[in-house]
């Protein structure tokens, strides 16, 4: 999936894998992790700099995705569906 992040402009990638791992670039930051979905229905990923849990909710244009008990707010504007493996390269462009 890719979009921008609310606030501050950035662009986003992130691709996740079946399984649950998880790549992501932000701006220039790139970070590998997981991804679990809870039994509440939030998305938390854990990364190096610890676990953030998002609500996902469809839009007109895309997905809005609101960080749980945060600020943190994106806007998906393209999702890639059957993705079955995740690389470094899938990110660029």
């Amino acid at each position: 999936m890719s979009g921008v992040q609310l606030g501050t402009g950035l662009g986003f990638v992130e691709c996740i894998e079946p399984g649950g791992r998880s790549i992501f670039q932000l701006g220039d930051s790139y970070s590998e992790g997981t991804m679990a979905v809870t039994p509440e229905g939030h998305a938390c990923f854990t990364y190096s700099s610890g676990v953030h849990c998002y609500r996902m909710q469809r839009v007109p244009k895309g997905y809005m995705v609101r960080g749980v008990g945060s600020r943190d707010a994106f806007h998906v504007r393209a999702v890639e569906r059957g993705v079955t493996r995740c690389t470094a390269d899938d990110l660029i462009g």
